[in-house]
């Protein structure tokens, strides 16, 4: 990562875990010690009947032997984990108090998954203009549990603000990569955070024995069925008649258990040219990590990301053909056409799920996408050989997705 600097704030901060000895001794992670941190911030100390301890045990043992977390790193992390630990906490005394809340039916959720840097993020942020749907706003996904005032929203935005802003004040580069915002939606990964089998926490640090580990246990299930208890408890207090739209690239490697959870599930799957979406995908993921840590193998993340939506891209492709995943139950659109055409290209989805498209939908479409151009936030780049990868190699891997859904080169 030697083609990024850190601003002098970081360097200076980072500091001071050699000054203290190292950082791990300024700031240790000790799994135990947080609990017990948490419970007496809570004054709770029932974590409830999901199967949870075993993968923090695993997480906080990558995070400590192969994370090479840095000072900063060590803080950030401490800091989820102790949010997360007294969020479960809450959220069990929540469900013990209102058992309905885990009775009340997800309806037909639509699910935007694609491989990163495809234009999830864009979709699910200009669909939001659409008063039809449920959003997962980022404050909201780091506190699910009903507002108590409006004063109590207020607080809650300004707090998910420091957290999402500060990404962008450690590495300022990664705004042009991803726009941070408390009042944007977000994907799903900010709420399964809660779950220590998670994609969230694999992406923020390299743990390689703890994810193995996870995708041996096929733990997937679990991990989709507390995401439908987060969402049932989010939408306390919203109207009734309105679909979640979700998303995360992390939704496209379990499509199939999706479907399972919400046996109604209408999944977008949107697409790009691999030559830029993989490399792009292992930029941001290598900067996310340096986030947190000195020491990033940017080659290790090249092939880790090819390898993974290699594997997902083609596990989907098998679940269409042999009905798994019906196709009245999923549509696709291309990056390309969203830009080019972004109304013909909604409307299309829209049709093709039976959904209403109202008279002002174009309108507010081209709006939203007019005020939030390509690059709003300065170029995104990177040399995709910096990760080994090659248009080569890549064209090879990924011929079949490629030719199976027309994806044009870039």
């Amino acid at each position: 990562m030697s083609q990024l600097q850190r601003p002098d704030w970081v360097s200076h901060f980072n500091h001071l875990g050699t000054a203290a000895g190292s950082p791990e001794t300024l700031l240790p992670l000790d799994g135990n010690a947080l609990i017990d941190q948490a419970c007496a911030l809570t004054g709770l100390d029932d974590f409830g009947d999901f199967p949870w301890r075993e993968a923090y045990d695993k997480l906080l043992w990558g995070l400590n032997n192969e994370a090479k977390l840095n000072t900063l790193g060590r803080l950030l992390v401490r800091t989820e984990l102790l949010r997360t630990l007294q969020l479960r906490l809450r959220l069990t005394d929540f469900w013990k108090q209102n058992p309905q809340v885990l009775e009340t039916p997800i309806i037909a959720p639509i699910v935007i998954a694609g491989a990163a840097r495809t234009g999830t993020s864009i979709l699910q942020e200009t669909l939001s203009q659409d008063a039809q749907f449920h959003l997962p706003y980022t404050w909201k996904c780091l506190d699910p549990l009903p507002l108590q005032s409006a004063d109590d929203k207020a607080a809650r935005i300004d707090k998910a603000k420091c957290e999402a802003e500060l990404w962008v004040d450690i590495q300022p580069e990664i705004r042009s990569m991803h726009d941070f915002g408390a009042e944007l939606p977000t994907e799903c990964l900010i709420f399964m955070s809660t779950d220590y089998h998670a994609d969230y926490w694999g992406m923020v640090a390299d743990m390689p024995t703890w994810n193995s580990w996870r995708m041996e246990q096929g733990y997937f299930l679990n991990a989709y069925r507390w995401h439908k208890r987060i969402l049932q408890t989010m939408q306390v207090g919203e109207p009734d008649n309105r679909t979640w739209l979700l998303k995360s690239p992390a939704h496209l490697a379990f499509l199939d258990v999706v479907k399972e959870v919400y046996p109604d599930v209408r999944i977008i799957h949107t697409h790009r040219d691999p030559v830029k979406c993989i490399p792009s995908t292992a930029s941001i993921t290598s900067t996310v990590r340096w986030e947190r840590s000195d020491t990033v193998n940017s080659l290790a993340v090249g092939q880790e990301i090819a390898f993974g939506f290699q594997f997902a891209m083609e596990n989907v492709i098998d679940q269409r053909i042999d009905g798994r995943l019906p196709e009245s139950q999923i549509t696709d659109i291309q990056l390309r056409e969203l830009i080019d055409n972004p109304v013909a290209a909604i409307k299309r989805v829209y049709d093709h799920f039976g959904l209403p498209f109202a008279d002002d939908m174009p309108a507010k479409i081209t709006g939203y996408l007019n005020n939030k151009p390509q690059g709003k936030f300065g170029k995104h780049s990177y040399s995709m050989e910096s990760f080994g990868l090659s248009e080569g190699g890549l064209r090879d891997s990924f011929k079949r997705y490629s030719d199976y859904y027309g994806i044009a080169p870039e």
